[in-house]
């Protein structure tokens, strides 16, 4: 059933896009007067930036964090091997994770709490939202940018095994950078605010950076360890890249491989399989640090 969506999703694409580019043809002025216009405007947002880093310490904070989150993108791009991704379309994805992705879950989550108990603020840290409600639409929002690209990109026909975690990776490092960025800025925030909300709800968790650290920016909470959602959103796209490549071989059963993967993963997130998750990969700390002690690592 999927295929033939697919189809008309692609056919209904292209034709929009041939629409578009006969437009574009047509109007040559007009499309050279938007190109000057954005570079203009592409250059003055540098300028103000530049402006903003130097007076004004909350958007240095935003700076740094953009630097750790390139470099992790860099550790997956140059760790991935037998890649058909361009950084170009890599990098991309990491801005729809930032700036789009993190703010439609924050709208969903917190619509959906105004709507339940009529004031978001007090009810967004209960169990029911922590343990089923943040983690579902979490995972199904990061899942988002792989699922338009394939169903209206035909690149998405040659993609290597790889190219679906790179996805995955840079979909959750946008998603963890803009994350961190409102966690940092509601530090000294205590009012019922979103950032006052954010602020207080990551005041006893520490998002740890180093540059001698594979795939660094994992959150410590008194004696648990957890791995950044780009880990967790790569392992789930990449069994989107087994089941994609290796379901004519093993049969449409295996398609079911997928849905446990991110089943259990949204599982993980809540309180349901924390128990049996930290056991699992307590011994697991002696790779992350080298504090000589355990450190229990659970999904954040």
């Amino acid at each position: 059933m999927a295929e033939p969506f697919q189809r008309w999703a692609m056919g209904r694409w292209e034709l929009i896009a041939g629409k578009w580019r006969n437009w574009l043809e047509r109007h040559p002025r007009v499309v050279r007067r938007v190109r000057k216009t954005y570079v203009f405007f592409s250059w003055l947002a540098l300028l103000l930036s530049i402006l903003c880093w130097i007076f004004i310490p909350e958007t240095r904070k935003a700076l740094i964090q953009l630097i750790w989150s390139y470099y992790v993108l860099w550790q997956f791009w140059f760790i991935a091997r037998s890649k058909t991704l361009t950084w170009t379309t890599y990098a991309r994805f990491f801005t729809i994770g930032a700036w789009i992705i993190g703010p439609l879950t924050a709208v969903i989550i917190w619509g959906v709490h105004g709507m339940v108990s009529g004031d978001a603020s007090s009810s967004i840290s209960d169990n029911w939202s922590e343990d089923v409600l943040g983690p579902i639409v979490e995972e199904l929002a990061k899942l988002l940018p792989l699922m338009v690209f394939l169903l209206f990109s035909k690149r998405a026909k040659s993609f290597s095994v790889t190219d679906y975690l790179l996805v995955g990776a840079a979909t959750g490092v946008g998603f963890d950078f803009i994350e961190e960025v409102v966690r940092r800025w509601g530090e000294r925030v205590y009012d019922d605010s979103i950032f006052g909300v954010i602020g207080d709800f990551f005041n006893n968790s520490e998002q740890v950076w180093a540059w001698d650290v594979l795939f660094p920016g994992y959150v410590i909470n008194g004696d648990v360890l957890s791995p950044g959602h780009y880990v967790w959103t790569g392992f789930v796209t990449l069994t989107i890249g087994f089941v994609a490549r290796f379901r004519a071989k093993w049969g449409k059963k295996f398609t079911s491989f997928h849905l446990q993967s991110w089943l259990g993963r949204c599982l993980t997130m809540g309180r349901i399989m924390r128990p049996l998750t930290e056991i699992c990969l307590r011994r697991w700390s002696w790779f992350m640090n080298g504090r000589g002690r355990d450190i229990i690592i659970k999904p954040c």
